[in-house]
């Protein structure tokens, strides 16, 4: 058998191998929003009022609602008139008092995807790592922690500035025995039952957490 021969064959057996698959390109929306809390939503509805409905809202967790979906502890409520921290083109006669609860204020957020069909446009359990623009096509490209790309004309920001919790750089506090809870990610299935309770901080969480009737 010649070595011509032999490469000749090679160059058959690598004629007959599938073409490398293309990445389709990400068709770019008019809008991305990070985040469906109160802002994300809000910016929402209005490109609709506006007549934008090509638009989408990247949501790490698998609900809507932002800080009011994490922050459940007991006594959680507002510290705002429920009247004021509402939208103007979307207001709520029936709170049930001036400072709302968080469950209320989560139900008012629910309310807003139903009555403005939002739903469609969430896409939940996105967790954006990566935001980068390019100048040459003029857009948003938003990367997940799975890989996942998401492309935008206009790239709105929403995810909250206190969106990540964590526990205080207390010295010792890696080896303290008992059981911690993190307001925002509260634990309801814990016993408090005949417990000592150490409360840190005095903030609006701390005020309302520990003068709670729970």
């Amino acid at each position: 058998r010649s070595p011509s021969r032999g490469l000749g064959d090679v160059y058959k057996r690598q004629a007959k191998r599938p073409a490398a698959k293309k990445v389709p390109a990400v068709k770019p929306v008019s809008v991305l929003i990070v985040g469906a809390g109160f802002a994300g939503l809000g910016m929402a509805i209005r490109l609709k009022q506006a007549g934008i409905d090509d638009f989408v809202i990247l949501e790490r967790a698998n609900a809507v609602g932002g800080t009011w979906r994490d922050n459940q502890y007991p006594g959680a409520a507002c510290d705002i008139p429920s009247n004021l921290y509402s939208y103007s083109f979307a207001p709520n006669p029936n709170w049930s008092r001036s400072f709302s609860g968080s469950e209320e204020i989560l139900g008012y957020i629910h309310h807003l995807v139903a009555e403005f069909k939002l739903e469609s446009h969430i896409r939940f359990e996105k967790n954006v790592e990566d935001l980068s623009f390019d100048e040459k096509k003029g857009v948003w490209t938003a990367t997940t922690d799975k890989g996942e790309k998401f492309a935008g004309r206009a790239a709105v920001m929403a995810q909250g500035p206190l969106s990540n919790c964590s526990f205080p750089a207390i010295t010792g506090i890696e080896d303290f025995k008992g059981h911690k809870i993190h307001s925002a990610r509260w634990d309801h299935d814990y016993d408090f039952a005949d417990k000592k309770v150490a409360v840190i901080g005095t903030g609006a969480s701390g005020c309302l957490l520990y003068t709670s009737d729970a």
